[in-house]
């Protein structure tokens, strides 16, 4: 039953308030269907969509039956895993190659191009030449012309067999690639190169379009899904760069960025990260590889040629630690390198406040980067102010700091009953602290001895008994 004030349009058969009706007749049409024509500049000319076919009274709206897809084991031909690089890149799956910025990720993909391009051997196969093949290549990071074209004549890469898909076309204008609408267009460049056995995507979270979360399974599976659908139908390898999360400790697999769906979905995983026993050296190690046997871990360094240009130089590590020992050490590294920016911190405020320009500068000279001393001072509960309105800022440790026997604690520790938290020397008695008079700080949470850790770069305050 329609109410009086209401009515049922006869193109669209919804059901609006007669503040929507825009003609009415024995077939009223809402505001949406009747739209101004396209051709008629003439007052008050219109256009009316095409209303769809009419139904009988007694017919009903068509219902679609769901059925299950089954398929036999018996008739499944059985069939080898076949690869791109023996042990790291299979073909016709996607891969995920994970690390840190500024470790040569981007690099090494455009060595694999090069050496898939010219048919060049393996780097841990050095006397076994290979196919030539075509890369398919979409980096939301690099440009073309300044960086990976010479990155890829570094490499001596058949450039006639590598295509770069920087945009989609639409009409006139351009938009960036997005896989949850565009693989159609990424089998047309498929097609396009002849012999493609390669797509790169860096990094994939680029591509993800802007409706889905990276984060969410589903999301992420929504769109890998068709993702190795394609890759299995071409028997290409897709190669996907991802970088690591920031979160400590975990195994490996589960740091690369964004849902853990891009490490499930992934074949084959890989994790570049800088040799702990060589600043200057990097390893490539396996962190699952579901359809076969990993190749052990790799090794490379970054040199430049004659003209300048970056290049993947490979050699057999020798590396017996696992992706989840090496970044273990990392953290241990950084730990250690936070212990000596807490005291370095401590000999630049031995005489009081500093300006935070003389404290960036000393920093620099002694080696640490900004993020340690940063993470130092959210340590130390270090005190800024400014000097006026037009004066800069400075640091200092808070009172009672700077006796260096007094322990800090991190701000995302739990404290216990044998530490105490600068900057309140006064509230240590026996070596245990006093009950505080005031809430916890916003965000502190409450460890089960009743004891708060820290909310915020600021310490929690303890109150003198």
């Amino acid at each position: 039953m329609i109410p009086d004030d209401a009515f049922k349009c006869t193109i669209c058969r919804n059901i609006y308030l007669k503040t929507r009706l825009a003609a009415y007749g024995p077939e009223p049409i809402c505001n949406r269907c009747l739209k101004p024509a396209a051709t008629s500049h003439s007052e008050g000319a219109t256009e009316r969509r095409a209303a769809p076919p009419k139904r009988g009274a007694g017919d009903e709206a068509p219902t679609v039956r769901s059925a299950p897809v089954l398929v036999r084991m018996a008739d499944v031909k059985p069939e080898r895993v076949r690869w791109l690089w023996p042990g790291r890149i299979p073909l016709g799956k996607l891969t995920l190659w994970a690390g840190d910025p500024n470790l040569g990720k981007s690099l090494t993909t455009m060595d694999i191009a090069a050496r898939l391009t010219r048919g060049a051997a393996w780097p841990d196969a050095p006397g076994l030449m290979q196919e030539p093949g075509g890369v398919i290549i979409l980096s939301a990071e690099d440009d073309a012309a300044d960086t990976i074209r010479p990155r890829l004549d570094a490499a001596l890469a058949d450039v006639s067999r590598v295509t770069s898909l920087s945009a989609i076309k639409c009409g006139e204008a351009e938009r960036g690639f997005d896989m949850s609408a565009d693989l159609g267009c990424l089998e047309v460049a498929i097609d396009a190169q002849p012999g493609t056995r390669l797509i790169i995507i860096d990094p994939v979270s680029a591509y993800m379009g802007t409706r889905l979360d990276s984060h969410r399974n589903t999301d992420v599976r929504a769109i890998l899904a068709p993702l190795g659908a394609l890759a299995a139908k071409h028997g290409v390898a897709v190669l996907a760069i991802t970088h690591l999360s920031k979160g400590a400790g975990g195994k490996a697999i589960y740091r690369a960025t964004g849902s853990l769906a891009f490490a499930a979905a992934a074949r084959a995983a890989w994790l570049i990260a800088q040799d702990p026993n060589d600043a200057d050296h990097r390893l490539l190690l396996p962190m699952k590889v579901n359809v076969g046997r990993a190749a052990p871990s790799w090794g490379y360094s970054i040199q430049q040629d004659a003209e300048g240009r970056p290049a993947v130089v490979w050699d057999a590590s020798g590396n017996t630690m696992t992706a989840n020992d090496v970044l273990a050490a990392e953290l241990d590294r950084k730990d250690s390198e936070l212990d000596k920016a807490v005291g370095f911190l401590r000999e630049v405020f031995a005489n009081g406040p500093v300006p935070k320009t003389e404290v960036d500068r000393e920093a620099k000279q002694a080696g640490y980067s900004a993020a340690t001393v940063r993470r130092a001072k959210g340590v130390l509960g270090i005190v800024t102010k400014k000097d006026g309105m037009d004066g800069g800022w400075t640091w200092g440790l808070p009172e009672g700091a700077q006796d260096p026997s007094i322990p800090v604690c991190a701000p995302s520790k739990v404290l216990k009953v044998s530490e105490t938290c600068a900057p309140s020397a006064g509230a240590i008695k026996n070596g245990v602290l006093g009950p505080s008079k005031r809430a916890p700080a916003e965000g502190a949470q409450m460890d089960p001895l009743g004891m708060s850790t820290f909310g915020g770069q600021d310490a929690v305050e303890v109150v003198e008994i």
